[in-house]
């Protein structure tokens, strides 16, 4: 986690997060499991920037889920992934 004034909680929270999200890479468990993993852990963060992109990945996990078939779903969702990593470790 790149940001230093992100405290030691929110910084396990996140841990978690990237947990799960590894998990859905490997299949070990589904969109919606990955994103109650997210959400949970979303309501305990206490910086609103951290909380404002853990929101915008839930959204893109909801899209994934309800506006495309499962193969492209998880295609996108991959791609989306790989922002979010990049944008949450800054």
């Amino acid at each position: 986690m790149g940001d230093e004034s992100m405290n030691e909680h929110s910084k396990r929270l996140i841990e978690n997060v990237l947990h799960s999200v590894h998990l859905y890479e490997h299949k070990r468990i589904s969109e919606r499991e990955l994103e109650q993993d997210i959400e949970g852990n979303r309501g305990a963060v206490e910086e609103h920037y951290i909380e404002e992109k853990l929101l915008r990945f839930i959204i893109k996990i909801d899209e994934s889920i309800n506006l495309y078939d499962a193969e492209e779903g998880r295609r996108i969702l991959l791609k989306e992934i790989q922002t979010f990593k990049t944008n949450i470790i800054q």
